[in-house]
């Protein structure tokens, strides 16, 4: 069981740890303003934004 507690504390684990939580955090906030940006695009009364926006949401969703 030492050794299992050894590893976790190994400096390139540790590091590819931390790239993985700054990665996520980063997706996550670009996915939360793509969407943000997305959600107000079909909200404008302009017709081009909207339908491009549904266009984009669309075949987003459909490559799932």
């Amino acid at each position: 069981m030492s050794e299992f507690f050894q590893y976790l504390t190994m400096p390139y684990l540790l590091e590819g740890i931390w790239i993985t939580l700054q990665l996520t955090a980063m997706g996550f906030a670009g996915g939360a303003l793509l969407g943000a940006v997305l959600a107000a695009m079909q909200l404008t009364r302009s017709a081009p934004l909207t339908a491009l926006s549904r266009a984009y949401v669309t075949l987003y969703r459909g490559t799932r």
